[in-house]
Protein backbone atom coordinates (compact mmCIF):
# COMPACT_ATOMS: atom_id res chain seq x y z
CA UNK A 1 0.00 0.00 0.00
CA UNK A 2 1.26 3.49 -0.84
CA UNK A 3 1.61 5.40 2.44
CA UNK A 4 2.24 8.70 0.65
CA UNK A 5 -1.23 8.55 -0.91
CA UNK A 6 -2.91 7.84 2.43
CA UNK A 7 -1.02 10.68 4.12
CA UNK A 8 -2.01 13.18 1.44
CA UNK A 9 -5.66 12.17 1.61
CA UNK A 10 -5.70 12.59 5.39
CA UNK A 11 -3.94 15.97 5.15
CA UNK A 12 -6.29 17.26 2.44
CA UNK A 13 -9.40 16.23 4.39
CA UNK A 14 -8.69 18.89 7.02
CA UNK A 15 -8.10 21.66 4.44
CA UNK A 16 -11.34 21.80 2.54
CA UNK A 17 -12.05 24.92 0.58
CA UNK A 18 -15.10 26.96 1.42
CA UNK A 19 -17.63 27.21 -1.35
CA UNK A 20 -17.67 30.68 -2.85
CA UNK A 21 -20.86 32.65 -2.42
CA UNK A 22 -22.23 34.60 -5.33
CA UNK A 23 -23.56 38.05 -4.61
CA UNK A 24 -27.03 38.95 -5.66
CA UNK A 25 -27.54 42.02 -7.81
CA UNK A 26 -29.12 43.85 -4.88
CA UNK A 27 -25.89 43.43 -2.88
CA UNK A 28 -23.70 44.53 -5.79
CA UNK A 29 -21.23 47.10 -4.56
CA UNK A 30 -23.61 49.86 -3.38
CA UNK A 31 -20.85 52.39 -2.60
CA UNK A 32 -19.17 51.96 -5.96
CA UNK A 33 -22.56 52.02 -7.69
CA UNK A 34 -23.41 55.36 -6.02
CA UNK A 35 -20.12 56.98 -7.09
CA UNK A 36 -20.41 55.55 -10.59
CA UNK A 37 -24.05 56.66 -10.84
CA UNK A 38 -23.14 60.21 -9.83
CA UNK A 39 -20.34 60.25 -12.43
CA UNK A 40 -22.72 59.02 -15.13
CA UNK A 41 -25.31 61.68 -14.26
CA UNK A 42 -22.56 64.32 -14.42
CA UNK A 43 -21.45 63.08 -17.84
CA UNK A 44 -25.05 63.22 -19.06
CA UNK A 45 -25.05 66.91 -18.09
CA UNK A 46 -21.86 67.36 -20.10
CA UNK A 47 -23.44 65.64 -23.10
CA UNK A 48 -26.49 67.95 -22.83
CA UNK A 49 -24.23 71.01 -23.29
CA UNK A 50 -24.15 71.86 -19.56
CA UNK A 51 -20.45 71.12 -19.40
CA UNK A 52 -19.58 73.35 -16.44
CA UNK A 53 -22.29 71.88 -14.21
CA UNK A 54 -21.47 68.38 -15.41
CA UNK A 55 -17.73 68.65 -14.82
CA UNK A 56 -18.26 70.18 -11.39
CA UNK A 57 -20.54 67.23 -10.61
CA UNK A 58 -17.92 64.78 -11.88
CA UNK A 59 -15.27 66.39 -9.69
CA UNK A 60 -17.60 66.22 -6.70
CA UNK A 61 -18.36 62.54 -7.40
CA UNK A 62 -14.64 61.77 -7.41
CA UNK A 63 -14.13 63.71 -4.18
CA UNK A 64 -17.05 61.84 -2.62
CA UNK A 65 -15.43 58.59 -3.72
CA UNK A 66 -12.19 59.68 -2.03
CA UNK A 67 -14.01 60.44 1.22
CA UNK A 68 -15.92 57.15 1.12
CA UNK A 69 -12.71 55.22 0.42
CA UNK A 70 -11.08 56.98 3.36
CA UNK A 71 -13.78 56.44 5.99
CA UNK A 72 -15.36 53.09 5.08
CA UNK A 73 -13.75 49.69 5.65
CA UNK A 74 -12.13 48.11 2.61
CA UNK A 75 -14.71 45.33 2.41
CA UNK A 76 -17.54 47.89 2.07
CA UNK A 77 -16.16 50.07 -0.75
CA UNK A 78 -15.91 47.25 -3.26
CA UNK A 79 -14.49 48.27 -6.62
CA UNK A 80 -13.20 51.60 -5.30
CA UNK A 81 -10.30 49.55 -3.96
CA UNK A 82 -7.53 49.62 -6.54
CA UNK A 83 -4.34 49.71 -4.49
CA UNK A 84 -3.79 50.77 -0.92
CA UNK A 85 -6.06 53.21 0.89
CA UNK A 86 -3.58 56.10 0.65
CA UNK A 87 -3.07 55.64 -3.09
CA UNK A 88 -6.79 55.34 -3.81
CA UNK A 89 -7.76 58.38 -1.73
CA UNK A 90 -4.93 60.50 -3.14
CA UNK A 91 -5.72 59.57 -6.73
CA UNK A 92 -9.46 60.24 -6.43
CA UNK A 93 -8.90 63.48 -4.50
CA UNK A 94 -6.30 64.83 -6.94
CA UNK A 95 -8.39 63.95 -10.01
CA UNK A 96 -11.57 65.41 -8.49
CA UNK A 97 -9.81 68.58 -7.37
CA UNK A 98 -8.08 69.09 -10.72
CA UNK A 99 -11.35 68.68 -12.65
CA UNK A 100 -13.02 71.28 -10.41
CA UNK A 101 -10.07 73.71 -10.59
CA UNK A 102 -9.78 73.51 -14.38
CA UNK A 103 -13.55 73.87 -14.78
CA UNK A 104 -13.63 76.97 -12.59
CA UNK A 105 -10.58 78.42 -14.40
CA UNK A 106 -12.45 78.60 -17.73
CA UNK A 107 -14.08 82.03 -17.95
CA UNK A 108 -17.87 82.21 -18.14
CA UNK A 109 -18.92 83.63 -21.52
CA UNK A 110 -20.49 87.06 -21.27
CA UNK A 111 -19.00 88.06 -17.93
Amino acid sequence: MNHEHVGNAAMNAGHRQRPTRRRSLSAWEPVFAAVLGAAIVALVFVSQNHWRRGLLGLGMALLAGAVLRLVLPTRRVGLLVVRGRVFDVATLAVLGTMIIVVTLAVPVPGS
